[in-house]
């Protein structure tokens, strides 16, 4: 399974968990990725979601999508990765703050490591998401406010 069918299928598997879950679910108006949703929790006031998906290794981004972000719990803005290489499928849900906090950070002490620069490809923007770093968000619907 290619890249685009790998995302296409977790925003598939999202939405259905995230309805299963009480939420009405559409795409995000405000950005054009098609992997960000929409969702209104049960009585709740509505959160954009990115959908990040892994059908095997870690979950693949930016550096650029790391920043050095003040804690927002109320922003109503969140990541939920979403792993096919399990079944069944497990979900992490996370604070974009913290995503792109966590990703900054990790890029960073990388490069302090190599003297400042990335070692094989100094050019390279790419950036792996390890399960490990994500572990402490698996299946916090909570968050959404779609319970436990």
């Amino acid at each position: 399974m290619g890249a685009a069918q790998t995302a296409r299928r977790g925003v598939e598997q999202a939405i259905e968990e995230l309805e299963r879950r009480g939420a009405v679910v559409e795409p995000a108006t405000s950005t054009r990725s098609r992997n960000t949703l929409r969702a209104r929790p049960p009585g709740g006031a509505p959160v954009e979601i990115y959908v990040k998906t892994r059908g095997v290794g870690t979950w693949q981004t930016d550096v650029r999508r790391g920043s050095p972000t003040p804690d927002s719990p109320e922003d109503g803005r969140f990541w939920l990765f979403v792993d096919l290489t399990r079944t069944p499928i497990h979900f992490y849900v996370a604070p974009e703050w913290w995503v792109e906090n966590d990703i900054y950070e990790t890029y960073q002490a990388d490069l302090a490591r190599f003297g400042g620069s990335r070692p094989k490809n100094p050019t390279s923007t790419h950036h792996g998401i390890s399960e490990e770093r994500i572990a402490q968000w698996r299946e916090r619907w909570d968050l959404l406010g779609l319970g436990a």
